[in-house]
């Protein structure tokens, strides 16, 4: 039986694990269309991602498989870092591997659930991450999760031989628009 950490209507949390791996997650960041819009996910081996899954742990990390409801089926990963338990915050991010499961409302669910996980059993007051600002559907998910922009890093990033910005957007404890999920921990 697959332990649950979270799960809200089409999705549910669940410990990230080495056979994700092979189960699709080396592929995902292999593939330039799934991480177009991360620019800090660079080609990886497998032995990279085992470390990195290693090294990733709680208090400082936590990363989650985002799995189907209806069949258990691994279609992404979800996590935060940086967790700064002093200051209550950390940095957020989710990839939608599965193709056919982008731009459906699933990272908005993602959101929304790591949202509750750092809100309510880390205690965190804020969440943050960059995002490049031709990235529409993350940042529509993340206004739709109450995120607010704070700022610009101007020239942040280099792809394609071009230099783009990264916006900065932050969901505060308070702003957080919650949806209904259910808890396990």
């Amino acid at each position: 039986m697959v332990k649950k950490i979270i799960e809200g209507k089409l999705i549910y949390f669940r410990n990230l694990n080495i056979q994700d791996i092979d189960n699709g997650w080396l592929k995902w960041v292999n593939e330039k269309e799934i991480t177009r819009h991360m620019p800090y996910v660079k080609s990886k081996k497998r032995k990279e991602l085992a470390e990195y899954l290693k090294k990733n742990k709680l208090p400082y990390s936590k990363i989650f498989a985002i799995c189907l409801k209806n069949n258990g089926q691994y279609i992404g990963n979800a996590r935060l870092s940086s967790i700064d338990k002093t200051n209550g915050t950390a940095i957020y991010g989710r990839l939608i591997g599965e193709k056919n499961f982008q731009g459906k409302g699933v990272g908005s669910e993602v959101l929304n659930l790591l949202c509750i996980y750092a809100f309510d059993y880390l205690k965190l007051n804020k969440i943050f991450c960059g995002v490049l600002n031709n990235n529409i559907s993350s940042i529509k998910s993340n206004i739709k999760a109450g995120a607010i922009k704070e700022g610009t890093w101007k020239n942040h990033v280099r792809i394609n031989k071009k230099y783009q910005d990264i916006d900065l957007y932050s969901i505060f404890k308070k702003n957080f628009k919650r949806k209904y999920a259910k808890k396990y921990w």
